[in-house]
């Protein structure tokens, strides 16, 4: 008797309107824009009451084991709502649109502008004080 399969068919990943697959592609922007000198990674973790929770932070490789968190998110498994936590400020959007317009926010803000421009900083002169040992 052949096993039976009670499984649905489902969707490619990149089909889905997942809120981490937004900002792994901001991560990739962030690369580009700063020519490789500061990188954002993702560092996911389960919340306990089962929701998804994304940290977004930044670091260099000129800068060793440094990491800043610019921001976290926290999302149940069916995506929405989405809660954005950056700079002790917690915001909740219900569409894909409005965290694309909420995290927007929080990517061209001073404050990250401000963190992005000195870790910057901070890697070209560790890089050249690595250079010239």
């Amino acid at each position: 008797m052949p096993a039976t399969n009670l499984w649905p068919d489902f969707q490619a990943p990149e089909a889905i309107n997942s809120p981490v697959f937004l900002l792994k592609e901001q991560a990739t922007a962030l690369q580009q824009k700063t020519k490789g000198l500061v990188l954002a990674g993702l560092r996911p973790a389960s919340a306990p009451d089962g929701s998804f929770w994304v940290g977004f932070n930044l670091y260099s490789p000129a800068l060793g084991e440094y990491t800043y968190r610019l921001f976290e998110v926290t999302y149940p498994p069916q995506f929405f709502p989405v809660t954005l936590t950056a700079a002790d400020t917690a915001q909740t959007v219900q569409t894909l649109d409005q965290f694309k317009a909420l995290l927007e926010s929080v990517l061209r803000s001073s404050r990250t502008k401000q963190v992005v421009e000195a870790i910057m900083a901070q890697a070209t002169a560790l890089g050249a004080v690595e250079a010239g040992k």
